[in-house]
């Protein structure tokens, strides 16, 4: 499932990259043809490199969210609630084998 998750996440990174490609194209043409000042063509490109990366952001983090919450649900033991359940048992052998060797 994590392997699925990394694949769907390199993907979106695969077609961003492609996209911004692109878009780098789309606008050389427009500064080629005068549409556009390079300047123009440069702060145009920022400003949608960085909407694009909000948004790849938003993304992870909903997919985070996603994630985590089908976890909570799926009937998996998380590593970090088991280590914590072995040095509650742990802790309470200790207990218990304090207490025999008082009470003997």
């Amino acid at each position: 499932m994590i392997d699925a998750l990394k694949k769907t996440l390199f993907a979106g990174l695969g077609a961003t990259v492609v996209t911004a490609e692109k878009i780098e194209s789309a606008l050389q043409e427009w500064v080629e043809k005068g549409k556009l000042t390079s300047d123009e063509a440069k702060a145009t490109a920022s400003r949608i490199s960085e909407e694009s990366k909000k948004e790849f952001e938003e993304a992870q983090s909903s997919l985070k969210e996603l994630f985590d919450e089908l976890l909570q649900k799926s009937p998996v033991v998380l590593k970090k609630d088991l280590d914590a359940l072995i040095q509650r048992l742990d802790d309470l052998e200790k207990t218990v084998a304090e207490h025999s060797h008082k009470d003997s």
